[in-house]
């Protein structure tokens, strides 16, 4: 690490982007954040202005042994943040408490002309507390509050509680949950700086005022510590009774689906998935279980952090998660399993690289859950999810639907445990070969003129209802050898799932194969970083090479148990080019498809 400037070292561990890139001016600077998306945020401001200020994933109780030492440490407005829940008008005592972030909030029973008194406690040894003084403001003029009995004992200053930007009411609709007080906390106080101390990186209201903006369609990073509860940044939960599936103008495709049998036995599945109930504890059965129509089915999301319900499979004894892999096993092909072990691994590799004790970064941070009660005649399915994994698995009968299906990584190839993971490639060599495929009129259609970005895609978690006119060349427009590469694509995908319905499945693609439409943008090189879309009334598929937010280098020699250095593999800042080591996947079924839930009203309407 060189010293350059004035020979000034510092460890920024708060607002990235503003603290960090003054201090680059004089000094060398390493920012530190919980947050994946707000780090993904101060890269930018690098990108911009270079400075040589360098970023890495980290937890401010839990920071891993420095390299060398530093002359300051600072954690600016990390005290405005724990007393903005009191800023808020809205703010109820009976909310969730801060005490998980090292603050207690409670009200002293006073009102005064502007707002009701609260007393913080920074929960210290010995703990310090100040007494906070609301004031409420209209929306348009933010709100603001006044110190009373603060002791400097701890904390030598306070210069700044910052203003609440756009805030709305809140509704009796609104979850009294984590994922609200996140969501509030934001509204409150900002993105950057909250991100300190909750690791929060989302807002469904989308009125806080944020250094990282949300992917297109909603669609979370997935980059480590993305979330302090929230599903991704922008990204706001569909409710299952207002799931109208993927459309192209928000209008259903009628008729697509119906009940049939597949002559495809899932007598197997229900049995693993039954032994596996049976042998979790009655706490953990109910944890994990949920009706068939449960929002649980839409509260997905691939962001690390996510606060997710079920069973987590490190919780589990070893006989538990075994029966747990075989249920997977059961659900998904050889390949489909191989693939979903992959993510996890590399998962703990990217938290291995950065040090450790990243809990949301291990292979154990993977959660169950069930809607409806195993069974080979009665409408049941179950969700597997953790960072870059989700699988909805629905089923009737002999019939199942995968989807939404998320997978991804970051990186997609590195050694762990003396493993040698790969991962994508069947996807990346697929989508190459489709579109090389094309004659120049053909490309014309399919190829957009636009270059990709670093985050193109559109139906990622919270998107049941998106509305996405179909782009690119259709499968009409194709040669029999082009349909054939066009058709092998979805095979990548669709094979994931067991064999035997995966060949149903492509039998309804098949079927709509004129309709199919093929979409590119990006370079077209073996190594080129891409994204590529197929598209029809019952297959979307999307594929997007994006930035590596944290994982840099040679990811050839970093084991399980190697803390990241700055010149080998391990955290870095990514540098804000998308490439195929950080990849993004999603198979939805479009016009209701999704989660089952036009055949589970087919079903329940014929009082099946």
């Amino acid at each position: 690490m060189s010293v350059k400037g004035f020979g000034f070292k510092s460890l920024p561990l708060a607002r990235y982007g503003e603290v960090p890139s003054i201090l680059g001016l004089v000094g060398d600077v390493r920012g530190i954040d919980i947050s994946g998306e707000m780090l993904a945020a101060a890269r930018r401001f690098e990108e911009r202005e270079p400075l040589g200020v360098r970023y890495e994933v980290g937890d401010l109780a839990e920071l891993r042994p420095r390299e060398r030492r530093f002359d300051i440490a600072t954690g600016v407005q990390l005290l405005n943040y724990a007393v903005v829940l009191a800023q808020n008008p809205d703010y109820g005592m009976d909310d969730p408490a801060l005490s998980e972030y090292g603050f207690r909030c409670e009200s002293t029973g006073e009102e005064a002309e502007t707002g009701p008194r609260v007393r913080i406690t920074a929960l210290l040894d010995p703990p310090v507390s100040f007494v906070w003084r609301c004031c409420a403001a209209g929306p348009d003029e933010g709100a603001h509050g006044e110190l009373t009995g603060f002791s400097h004992r701890r904390f030598r200053s306070v210069t700044e509680f910052g203003l609440m930007h756009g805030h709305r009411p809140r509704t009796p609709e609104t979850e009294r949950s984590r994922r609200w007080f996140m969501n509030k906390a934001l509204l409150a106080g900002g993105v950057a700086a909250m991100a300190t101390m909750t690791g929060c990186s989302s807002s469904s209201s989308g009125t806080a005022s944020s250094g990282s903006s949300a992917a297109p369609g909603g669609m979370p990073s997935g980059g480590p510590g993305g979330g302090g509860g929230g599903m991704g940044p922008g990204v706001s939960q569909t409710k299952y009774a207002d799931v109208v599936g993927v459309t192209t103008d928000g209008e259903v495709v009628e008729d697509l689906y119906a009940i049939h049998s597949t002559d495809v036995s899932t007598d197997a599945l229900v049995k693993a998935a039954q032994a596996f109930l049976d042998g979790l504890s009655t706490k953990e059965r109910t944890s994990c279980t949920f009706d068939i129509d449960a929002d649980e089915w839409t509260a997905w999301s691939n962001v690390d952090g996510y606060d997710r319900k079920g069973v987590r499979m490190g919780d589990l004894t070893e006989k538990q998660r075994a029966l747990g892999y075989a249920l997977l096993g059961r659900a998904l092909s050889a390949d489909g399993l191989a693939r979903t072990r992959g993510i996890m691994k590399l998962n703990a590799f990217l938290g291995d690289s950065n040090g450790g004790n990243q809990k949301t970064l291990t292979e154990g941070h993977y959660f169950f859950t069930f809607m409806g009660t195993p069974s080979t005649t009665k409408p049941w399915g179950f969700q597997y999810e953790g960072h870059h994994v989700a699988i909805n698995y629905f089923v009737l009968g002999d019939q199942v639907v995968m989807t939404p299906t998320f997978m991804g990584s970051e990186p997609t190839t590195a050694t762990y445990k003396g493993e040698k993971i790969t991962l994508f490639r069947p996807e990346t060599k697929a989508g190459l070969a489709m579109v090389r495929s094309l004659t120049s009129a053909q490309r014309a259609k399919a190829v957009s003129s636009q270059s990709n970005g670093n985050e193109d895609m559109k139906a990622g978690a919270g998107q049941d209802n998106l509305k996405l006119a179909y782009e690119g060349v259709p499968g009409s427009g194709l040669g029999s050898a082009q349909r054939e590469k066009l058709l092998d694509l979805v095979r990548v995908y669709v094979g994931y799932l067991d064999e035997g319905h995966a060949e149903v499945k492509m039998s309804e693609v098949e079927e709509h194969l004129d309709d199919t439409y093929f979409y590119w943008m990006g370079e077209t090189e073996d190594d080129s970083a891409f994204y590529y879309r197929v598209h029809s009334p019952v297959v979307l598929i999307e594929y997007d090479a994006q930035a590596p937010l944290f994982y840099k280098g040679d990811t050839a020699s970093t084991s399980p148990s190697s803390s990241a250095s700055s010149d080998g593999g391990g955290m870095g800042m990514g540098g804000g080019t998308p490439s195929q080591e950080h990849i993004h996947t999603i198979v939805r079924t479009p016009n209701g498809g999704d989660y089952g839930v036009d055949l589970l009203k087919l079903h329940l309407a014929n009082d099946h």
